[in-house]
């Protein structure tokens, strides 16, 4: 099965993140999860996900990458100029890939 996402530059700190795991603390387990929550949930909205799924969480500087079919994806939360085959995209967007 050939991945939908191929990553060619991670970028610096790009780590796979969801909601986190709540009601755990008081067994020593953090929530952990995206670190902005409303990114997150707009994000997977505007791309027509469940608002559980895991999102790619960008800090620093973004990664490339690579999609063998056509997907819809969203960028949300800080303007890390993202761009599509060169050309500029918006942030709080979704656009066919």
């Amino acid at each position: 099965m050939t991945p939908v996402i191929r990553t060619i530059q991670p970028g610096l700190f790009t780590t796979i993140q969801d909601e986190g795991r709540w009601g755990y603390q008081a067994y020593g387990m953090p929530v952990s999860g995206a670190m902005d929550r409303y990114a997150y949930r707009v994000a997977n909205l505007l791309a027509g996900n469940r608002k559980t799924a895991a999102v790619l969480e960008m800090t620093v500087l973004g990664g490339t990458f690579e999609f063998s079919i056509e997907c819809l994806v969203s960028v949300c939360g800080a303007d890390m100029q993202p761009n599509l085959d060169g050309v500029r995209v918006p942030t709080w967007s979704s656009f066919r890939v």
